[in-house]
């Protein structure tokens, strides 16, 4: 389990340590990897992870506005709200 400290209810994780990436573990086929060696080994990536990290931010920044869509759909309302009779 991870270490912090817990106040009302919440948890602050500490830290993981590196940074703030995380490790992703995907499969491709022998193709797609063959298409993205010959990509870094013509000098336009510095290794894989470089050119997978590009692909990934192209395509969040491809989609931002359905990203932002989402994000408007998915507000939440906290605290309390005053009904009044006749919509006053």
């Amino acid at each position: 389990m991870a270490e912090g400290w817990s106040v009302g209810g919440l948890h602050e994780l500490r830290p993981k340590p590196g940074g703030e990436s995380e490790k992703v573990k995907i499969n491709l086929g022998h193709i797609d990897l063959g298409h993205i060696d010959l990509l870094v080994q013509d000098g336009l990536y510095g290794n894989r992870t470089d050119f997978i990290r590009t692909a990934i931010c192209n395509q969040i920044e491809r989609h931002a506005e359905a990203e932002r869509q989402s994000v408007v759909r998915r507000g939440l309302d906290l605290g309390l709200r005053h009904y009044a009779p006749g919509g006053g």
